[in-house]
């Protein structure tokens, strides 16, 4: 695996062991219930980033889940279990060891670490799905419009800055199915890909996880269920873990999720269409596309010629709209 991402190295490194060895305290006899990712068993630094060797997952048992198809309530409930063991793990970890926590980059979309093409990607992924439903829903594509704007940035720094977090984890950043392995026999999932691990609110997670990952058919509609099972989960290890501090309880980590709304707005946008790619669209999608502004837009065309991807759309924009998360005040142009 090859990364060239300050975060990735420091989690792998230093961070993703020391929570490890926290579930393990709780969990000393069970691999499957408290690992948190593939081990990182050497890591070689060069100019351009690093390369990674890591443990063979498929040793374990750990499979790829179906993207196209998106996660099953059960599957859901797996994958929100390992999340709230995540999240518990690093709050342990920020009272014991707090300096290590600091090491971790502030989030890309702070002001000062902010990742050049997320501004053009999002801007050019909200552009485009707003033309795709601008004479069907005509009141909610003027107000997508409005997002292509500085004061969508300043909504997401806002909600990245933990100093605004009632609950502070260290977040995974893109917990979507893409960067999962489940283990179906034991019923345990894993996380891969920690390129955008910071310091935040566990709403981020959440948010990310519920517009990109469930099956639509019917995971989707149960975010209540689900988000109540992390709870559950979050509570369960904090208490086997010997935490001190205060649990949080399902009335604050709701107001968290509500407070960070506007990124599912952006994982709905920029993720969602290519968690539904078929096959076709998948084929050559690389982060050379992604920066070529030719080749993106043709592999939009390919990806909204998905009548599933469509519907789900149209039920997110129109939820979002009725929960007012696409109201902006400050219809500045994008910089």
């Amino acid at each position: 695996m090859f990364s060239t991402d300050k975060s990735e190295k420091l989690m792998f490194q230093k961070i993703l062991p020391a929570m490890d060895e926290i579930l393990g305290r709780a969990f000393p006899d069970d691999l499957n219930e408290y690992k948190l990712s593939a081990n990182c068993l050497y890591c070689e630094s060069s100019e351009w980033g690093e390369n990674y060797l890591l443990e063979d997952l498929n040793t374990l048992d750990y499979t790829h889940l179906d993207r196209q198809k998106g996660l099953n309530l059960h599957e859901a409930k797996i994958c929100l279990q390992k999340m709230a063991q995540f999240h518990a793990a690093s709050m342990i970890l920020i009272d014991e060891q707090p300096d290590l926590v600091d090491e971790l980059p502030r989030s890309h979309f702070t002001a000062e670490y902010q990742w050049y093409p997320i501004d053009t990607l999002m801007k050019d992924s909200t552009k485009y799905t707003a033309d795709v439903f601008t004479k069907e829903m005509p009141e909610i594509a003027i107000k997508m419009e409005a997002q292509m704007s500085r004061a969508f940035m300043r909504r997401m720094r806002s909600i990245m800055d933990p100093e605004n977090s009632r609950v502070k984890v260290i977040i995974h950043g893109e917990p979507w199915i893409n960067n999962m392995l489940i283990n179906r026999a034991k019923e345990k999932s894993i996380f891969m890909d920690f390129q955008h691990s910071c310091l935040g609110s566990p709403g981020i997670d959440l948010n990310f996880f519920f517009h990109t990952s469930p099956e639509f058919s019917e995971a989707f509609d149960k975010r209540p269920e689900l988000l109540e099972h992390y709870c559950k989960c979050l509570r369960k290890t904090l208490s086997s873990c010997g935490y001190t501090g205060s649990i949080p309880d399902f009335a604050l980590i709701n107001s968290e999720r509500i407070r960070c709304a506007i990124y599912s707005y952006y994982a709905a946008i920029l993720y969602l269409p290519i968690r539904c790619a078929s096959p076709e669209a998948s084929e050559n999608f690389d982060v050379q596309t992604l920066l070529n502004e030719k080749a993106m837009l043709k592999k939009r065309q390919q990806l909204f010629a998905n009548g599933p991807l469509l519907k789900q759309l149209r039920t997110v924009l129109i939820n979002f709209n009725r929960a007012s998360v696409l109201e902006i005040h400050e219809p500045e142009p994008w910089d």
